[in-house]
């Protein structure tokens, strides 16, 4: 009996132990466990062996593994990381150092701008361009100095084009006076990005470079950047460039013509139209192009009678965009010409954009030659006219 009450009472020692402790376990903070203290441990050396195991990989012999390798660390590496990498490129090769320095500037760190100044002297010309391109993703100010540098002295021309697109994200004086002076760099591409550079810079002296290289209807290598700069003068939307655009428009380059007829477009200055209106006549189609759509941007029904004109083009690009060009216009002189182009026209792309630029001028009588056309049997045509008769509701 008394066996039978002891085995009773072993079990209800605890039991009722844990009916009374139970209230007050709830009132105490949850513990972590020792397991979640392991796991975390064990993720965070795994993801460090990780780290380190890419980062040799990255000097793989195949190309393949290199790239996969660099993917991989870009998905998992963060700032925590930094030092880790940082450490790897005292002791990598050149093809894996150039890699790290990219995924370093992705982090976005400013920190290791210090670290990446060092390789703008390194003696291989793909970790010059990979810091170049790294310093100027973190725009590192501080890092002004070495890039206009390379820029200017730079036997590499990758190097010299990487060095021209960081000081052209910097934005600071002393780097928009180097990409003035790039402009005449041996290499079109880097004239040409140093062109670009100065586009986006609001710095006086970028207005009067990009002015200049207009002016002075340069050949050879620099022509592509002086084709860039005059778009580049109208993206800067200062009408004081104009009359320089106005006589890159009779220039002996096609190319230049075109980017000048563009540039005028987008600057919306009405004293050009006539000049456009004579562009519109111009042997390269190209020409003829950029004016029927800087005519349309401008928007001055002074150019109607031009556009009816180009709308018979030889060229069906030139015809497309004067109809879209008249479109713009919203004047109701232009549809019959443009109800006479969407039924007859025999490329595909102008009833198109002729349907489109019926709905833009948005006049009711053009509601019956869209319902046709919305039975077309092309059906970008009708898909097109559908749209129109939506706008004129």
């Amino acid at each position: 009996m008394c066996a039978r009450r002891s085995k009773v009472c072993l079990f209800a020692v605890p039991i009722a132990v844990a009916w009374f402790a139970a209230p007050c376990l709830a009132l105490l903070p949850p513990r972590r466990s020792t397991t979640s203290f392991r796991t975390e441990a064990t993720s965070s050396a795994n993801h460090d062996l990780l780290v380190h195991h890419l980062l040799l990989q990255c000097g793989a012999s195949k190309y393949i593994k290199r790239e996969a390798a660099e993917r991989e660390l870009a998905n998992i590496v963060t700032r925590a990381d930094e030092p880790t990498l940082v450490g790897s490129l005292r002791r990598s090769s050149w093809d894996s150092a150039a890699r790290v320095i990219r995924l370093l500037s992705i982090l976005g760190d400013r920190d290791a701008i210090s670290s990446l100044l060092p390789f703008m002297h390194n003696a291989h010309w793909q970790v010059r361009a990979a810091t170049a391109r790294g310093l100027g993703i973190l725009r590192a100010t501080t890092a002004v100095k070495p890039l206009i540098l390379a820029l200017r002295s730079d036997h590499n021309k990758r190097v010299r084009l990487e060095a021209a697109i960081a000081l052209g994200d910097l934005h600071t004086i002393a780097a928009c006076k180097q990409l003035a002076a790039s402009l005449s760099d041996p290499s079109a591409e880097v004239a040409m990005t140093a062109a670009t550079g100065l586009a986006q810079s609001s710095n006086p002296i970028a207005d009067r470079s990009l002015t200049q290289l207009v002016r002075e209807d340069v050949t050879g290598t620099h022509r592509e950047a002086a084709y860039y700069a005059a778009y580049a003068l109208g993206e800067q939307g200062d009408k004081a460039s104009a009359p320089v655009l106005l006589r890159a428009l009779h220039d002996s380059n096609a190319n230049m013509r075109a980017a000048a007829a563009g540039a005028l477009g987008h600057l919306h200055d009405r004293s050009a139209v006539l000049s456009l209106e004579d562009a519109l006549r111009d042997p390269s189609r190209i020409v003829r192009f950029t004016a029927a759509q800087a005519l349309g941007v401008i928007g001055d029904k002074a150019a109607l009678p031009a556009l009816l004109k180009s709308l018979k083009d030889a060229n069906e690009d030139v015809r497309e965009q004067s109809a879209r060009a008249l479109g713009r216009l919203r004047d109701a002189k232009a549809i019959p010409a443009l109800v006479y182009a969407a039924f007859h026209d025999t490329d595909d792309a102008i009833p198109r954009a002729a349907a489109l630029a019926l709905g833009s001028i948005g006049d009711p009588s053009t509601r019956t030659a869209l319902v046709r056309l919305a039975h077309s049997k092309d059906p970008s045509v009708a898909d097109a006219a559908r749209y129109a008769l939506t706008i004129l509701r």
